[in-house]
């Protein structure tokens, strides 16, 4: 009896951790990141396609901003709440 009450209260406790990792309501599904945003993706890749001179360079941060702001995105003035640190 003492064995089904140890096993009842681990298997319980395993249940419990696993139901507080699942995703908050309204959040993306496993392997989509955060905000996800097909259209602003398209926009990256075209101004970077448009403003590369070469596979290997990537353009400069105001012309790329100038790009964006040009297809209607603007840079946010601030990352977003709970991003990492950029270089980490």
């Amino acid at each position: 009896m003492k064995k089904f009450a140890l096993l009842l209260a681990l298997t319980t406790s395993l249940g419990l951790a696993q139901a507080d990792n699942a995703p908050p309501d309204g959040a993306p599904p496993r392997g989509g990141a955060p905000g996800h945003n097909p259209a602003l993706e398209a926009a990256l890749k075209a101004c970077e396609a448009t403003l590369s001179s070469s596979s290997n360079q990537r353009p400069d941060a105001t012309t790329m901003d100038a790009c964006m702001t040009a297809k209607g995105y603007e840079k946010p003035a601030k990352p977003p709440v709970g991003s990492r640190p950029v270089g980490n």
